[in-house]
């Protein structure tokens, strides 16, 4: 049996596009039932989450110093996923 993977991968950035180390991306909700996971951004603001099936995930992200703010990915049948999500100061 294959399994497929399917990558989310993003960049947290603030307003004036610099990136945002050490947030905290995580999913809220998705087409399926998944585990608790979350994933922390390195220095360049980037993160990835693998997610179990394709389709609307709703991933949340939160930083010291910022509002956390939910936002909607759609995985498709590609195996990977771009996300950019910009964060507010608090």
């Amino acid at each position: 049996m294959v399994v497929m993977v399917y990558l989310i991968r993003g960049v947290v950035r603030d307003l004036s596009g610099s990136p945002i180390p050490e947030a905290r991306a995580y999913f809220v909700g998705g087409p399926e039932p998944f585990p608790d996971m979350a994933a922390l951004t390195n220095e360049q603001g980037e993160f990835t989450l693998s997610a179990p099936a394709p389709g609307t995930y709703r991933i949340e992200c939160a930083a010291e110093g910022f509002s956390s703010r939910p936002t909607a990915v759609d995985v498709g049948e590609d195996q990977e996923t771009g996300l950019e999500i910009r964060l507010t100061p608090a």
